[in-house]
């Protein structure tokens, strides 16, 4: 796969540091592009891989950018957050960074663009969150370049780098912490969390093969739980246990509410409650009908966070502890 040179911004990101660190692995000539301000620590892990690490900031209204995309074929498109950070709004980071970015891949002929967004995004999703990932997904598809959109419920597990999902470092934190652990509305809603090594393997396999583009396809794992067995199964992996407790929808928007004003990062976002009034499941696993990978089961997964191949972060804690 050497000849085949992949962009992938985001890089420093959970997702993205998995997906360098795979693509190194396989032989891909990989240009890791990072914000300007991206830490010394995450650079450091992406030039560990062997990737070329390359600054690029999609928010500046100068921006240039076409010589860091220079003889690239395919870019991975991972930049996004569930809850931003104070003063950027979801609009700004998933609508005009993407459309950015596509409009510098015309510019460079860039042949494929692979994104990242989430199960659940929709034209009309009750969240902001999700509708501001279709309006990206939207210009994507307008763009007359070739594209897959893959769309993945909860991703989980931690097999390299320094990065782990926000929401289950939180809940991490709260059980290690807390005497209860804190549910909005019970934990009922469903997931169908899915292991980041499967996810990364069917990134690969988009990257490389034309069959899937132009397609939408939804990624999860084989199994559906709710937020709150997900949550107790995390408690064994951490040798605790501890009841939960239901938080009322409004009573957690308005902690939300008040986080997004006190915190530069929130812990917990008024679309992180919004969401959890919807369950996160797939209608058609592309994971194994589309890209033929058997998912690992979430038990294993969830290991992943007490093995050696983890460093640094909460799943450090963990792992000391076990």
């Amino acid at each position: 796969m050497s000849s085949l040179k992949v962009a992938v911004d985001g890089a420093t990101g959970y997702l993205g540091s998995h997906l360098v660190a795979r693509l190194k692995e396989q032989g891909f000539d990989v240009v890791a592009l990072v914000h300007p301000k991206a830490k010394t620590e995450d650079r450091q892990f992406l030039q560990n891989t062997g990737a070329d690490v390359v600054e690029l900031d999609l928010t500046s209204k100068k921006m240039e950018g076409k010589n860091q995309l220079s003889n690239v074929s395919v870019i991975v498109h991972l930049i996004g957050s569930i809850a931003p950070k104070r003063g950027i709004s979801l609009s700004h980071l998933h609508v005009e960074q993407t459309n950015s970015l596509i409009d510098l891949a015309k510019k460079a002929n860039i042949e494929k663009i692979v994104m990242v967004t989430a199960l659940g995004t929709d034209e009309n999703a009750p969240s902001t969150y999700h509708r501001t990932k279709w309006h990206a997904e939207k210009y994507l598809i307008n763009s007359g370049i070739d594209y897959v959109i893959i769309r993945p419920s909860l991703i989980i597990g931690k097999t390299c780098g320094r990065r782990n999902s926000k929401l289950v470092d939180r809940y991490i934190r709260l059980i290690q912490t807390k005497s209860m652990v804190p549910l909005v509305g019970g934990g009922n809603n469903k997931l169908q969390p899915v292991f980041i090594d499967d996810l990364v393997n069917a990134l690969v396999l988009a990257i490389t093969n034309s069959k899937h583009n132009g397609q939408v396809l939804e990624i999860g794992g084989d199994e559906i739980v709710s937020l709150k067995q997900f949550v107790e199964r995390l408690m064994f992996v951490c040798a605790q246990s501890k009841k939960t407790f239901a938080i009322p929808f409004f009573i957690a928007k308005s902690i939300a509410q008040l986080l997004e004003l006190v915190q530069e990062q929130p812990t917990l976002s008024v679309d992180q409650v919004v969401m959890t009034n919807s369950d996160n499941i797939c209608k058609c696993n592309a994971l194994t009908n589309e890209f033929g990978i058997l998912p690992h089961k979430i038990d294993e997964a969830l290991k992943t966070y007490i093995t050696p191949a983890c460093t640094g972060g909460t799943a450090d804690k963990i792992a000391n502890r076990c």
